[in-house]
């Protein structure tokens, strides 16, 4: 079999998501047409209206699906990246009539390994939140005498993320919403615990609210998820922190080749919907 899969050079997450997707595939054994037609076709992150009806489309296309209703209109077979985005989809009456995939991008485990050499007690990984959460966060941690490492999004490398997580015992999320959140689960390949910080709403430029969470893919193994700072929660979290085993939850769900096995499982569940 020939996939398909159409793509448009990105950064961040989107860039990511093709990346990984792509080194899934090459474990797994598929061949690939870049960019060209192939026996089943995904298009990732490009809106064009010039593809087989039955293309897997998304992610990455749009936030809310009234964004592009042309797009909606064309296509039939959409993937989302977490059960709270499908839900959000769903909510729309254009996408009453069509198949809404979930399916989340796998992550490197050979690459994000752990290599401890702790220097400090925790990394804050801040992104999407107010500078007055950080600047309350960081007093409540120099008052009680716990390190840190800060990493801003947008503001360091991928070799500067592997160093600082393998220097600290544990990481706090202050994050916004995340549609799967590639980074913090990186972080759990690296065996490292995560106090999450949760935002539990989504609010679109548009007026949309949606239910929503920071940590789409999260277990009792990954760590402890939380509305507020408080430090005796995160007490309690540190003093159970060989506990947890947030690499273990990886591998068992989220490596490169799972995710690609379940992508290619959504096209031929395609492939076999248009042979009836």
């Amino acid at each position: 079999m020939k996939l398909g899969l159409f793509y448009n050079t990105a950064a961040g997450g989107p860039g990511k998501v093709i990346s990984n997707l792509v080194l899934g595939l090459n474990k797994i054994g598929i061949d690939i047409n870049h960019n060209d037609i192939g026996d089943v076709n995904g298009c990732l992150n490009q809106i064009r209206f010039d593809l087989p009806k039955n293309i897997l489309m998304g992610p990455n296309l749009f936030v809310i699906p009234t964004d592009n209703i042309q797009l909606i209109n064309k296509y039939d077979n959409f993937v989302v990246p977490s059960e709270w985005v499908y839900d959000k989809y769903k909510s729309f009456d254009i996408m009453k009539n069509k198949n809404i995939f979930i399916w989340s991008v796998g992550i490197d485990t050979d690459r994000f390994v752990p290599h401890k050499n702790i220097k400090k007690d925790c990394l804050i990984y801040f992104k999407n939140r107010s500078d007055s959460e950080l600047s309350l966060l960081i007093n409540d941690l120099d008052s009680n005498g716990i390190s840190y490492h800060l990493l801003r999004y947008g503001g360091y490398t991928e070799e500067e993320l592997i160093s600082k997580v393998n220097e600290v015992k544990s990481v706090i999320l202050l994050v916004g919403t995340e549609s799967q959140g590639i980074a913090y689960m990186e972080m759990l390949s690296m065996n490292t615990p995560c106090y999450v910080i949760n935002k539990n709403c989504f609010d679109y430029i548009a007026g949309y609210l949606f239910k929503a969470i920071s940590v789409p893919y999260f277990d009792d193994l990954c760590g402890m998820i939380v509305d507020k700072f408080d430090i005796n929660s995160f007490r309690i979290f540190i003093n159970n922190l060989n506990s947890y085993s947030p690499r273990e939850y990886i591998l068992k769900n989220h490596t490169l080749e799972i995710s690609a096995k379940k992508y290619i499982e959504i096209l031929d569940y395609q492939k076999m919907e248009d042979l009836k």
